[in-house]
């Protein structure tokens, strides 16, 4: 089963959250960033590749 940890975006980490389910981990990042007024927390796959990032209250998602 795969595994989505969420974090920020600047200074990943090893020890950052991680969940099953991409879309909680999404909604968890989302908020997240929320909380700290825009700032840049990412959504990671299991290779660390970036799946999402949220920042200034927009999401993007690489192509």
């Amino acid at each position: 089963m795969a595994k989505y940890r969420y974090g920020l975006f600047q200074s990943p980490a090893k020890t950052d959250p991680s969940v099953d389910d991409l879309q909680v981990a999404e909604d968890m990042a989302r908020e997240m960033s929320r909380r700290l007024n825009g700032e840049p927390v990412a959504v990671w796959g299991e290779n660390d590749e970036t799946l999402t990032l949220f920042a200034g209250f927009e999401q993007f998602k690489p192509v």
